[in-house]
């Protein structure tokens, strides 16, 4: 397995692509905290049961004070960012192609608040322990949209130990309750996009006032209706990308505190066993379902891979390597980012010159 991560850095570096690897994840799709905490105690995860999201948490949440999973996590960590790639020899903490390690993807404290906030301080000495050579950041979604704030963080108090680089947030409106598929093209898009950009707004303010550049981690919108289907139409992604991917551009440009976006998710080749049709578009074409016996459209064993997490309808939020319109926005962010900027305007500087001091330590 580890081999294919050294081909894939291997291959970013003749691209000239940067990677950011991921430690962790509190979410279940990866095993992640969850699996840690099942081999510790000698239990299993309680999946796929996934309807149950407040078990799920519950039971998560114990990586946080659970000390031989938190040592188990560690000791992985540690052979990660410390490995050499057998491709290229280059060992990993040496690598330029590698920007940054994030500690865990989506972390919640949950009810574990304390013991949250002590491992995301000892995790990132310990990164840095092991790698002074490249930037560390913690992988968090931001604050909780909602009011009752059951996910336990804190964006400023968290973001703000020492030891993390640069902030992220990620938005993904459908699951946040901020836009619906069900209710035709654009109906609840404009108040979804609102709503992102006040939520991005907000973060980013945070961020300047601590001194650290942001970045939005994960940005993604199902396709129209629901479907899955390749070829089906993806007008509200489209939409959605261009105002939040071009409201990074316009922070970048003028001297926010804000580094960049990355969308969620690439399937490339890769397509769902189960197609779902748009529920609300009519869609033409012959290509069908394949036969499963499997008809929730998750991944199951022997599926290919897309860019969704198994746990969820795959296709869900992929990106296909056919959807012309939603790669041309994505395209069109980029080219614009990449545009040389007037100094006075440089985009998230203290990121900048936190990479360039980490670059140079390569030469």
């Amino acid at each position: 397995m580890l081999e294919g991560l050294d081909y894939l850095l291997m291959q970013l570096s003749e691209r000239g692509m940067l990677a950011v690897i991921i430690l962790n994840n509190f979410l279940p799709w990866s095993g992640g905290m969850a699996q840690y905490v099942a081999w510790a105690q000698g239990t299993t995860v309680p999946f796929p049961n996934f309807e149950d999201r407040g078990k799920l948490n519950e039971f998560t949440q114990q990586f946080y004070m659970e000390e031989e999973a938190r040592t188990a996590s560690y000791t992985f960590a540690e052979h990660i960012v410390t490995r050499r790639n057998i491709l290229t020899g280059i060992n990993y903490r040496d690598d330029p192609t590698i920007m940054a390690w994030e500690m865990a993807n989506a972390p919640r404290a949950m009810s574990m608040v304390k013991d949250y906030r002590n491992w995301i301080r000892r995790f990132a000495i310990k990164i840095k322990s092991w790698d002074s050579n490249h930037l560390v950041t913690l992988g968090s979604e931001g604050d909780d949209p909602h009011t009752d704030n059951k996910r336990g963080t804190s964006f400023k108090f968290e973001q703000a130990i020492s030891e993390l680089d640069y902030t992220t947030i990620q938005m993904f409106p459908n699951d946040v309750g901020w836009y619906s598929s069900d209710h035709g093209v654009g109906r609840t898009l404009p108040e979804a996009v609102a709503k992102c950009k006040e939520y991005l707004n907000q973060h980013t303010k945070t961020s300047e006032q601590i001194k650290k550049p942001l970045v939005l981690d994960a940005i993604g919108l199902v396709r129209d209706g629901g479907a899955t289907r390749p070829g089906s139409p993806t007008t509200n992604r489209d939409e959605f990308l261009k105002a939040l991917l071009y409201e990074v551009y316009t922070y970048v440009n003028h001297g926010r505190g804000v580094g960049g976006a990355s969308f969620w998710g690439w399937s490339g080749e890769g397509r769902p066993s189960v197609l779902r049709e748009d529920r609300t578009v009519p869609v033409t074409g012959e290509v069908k379902p394949t036969a499963s016996d499997h008809r929730d459209g998750r991944w199951y064993r022997g599926d290919p891979f897309t860019g969704d997490p198994p746990d969820q309808t795959q296709g869900r939020f992929s990106i296909y390597d056919g959807d012309a319109s939603t790669r041309a926005v994505i395209e069109d962010y980029a080219e614009k980012l990449n545009l040389p900027v007037p100094e006075k305007q440089t985009p998230f500087a203290e990121m900048e010159r936190l990479a360039k001091l980490k670059m140079e330590s390569f030469h």
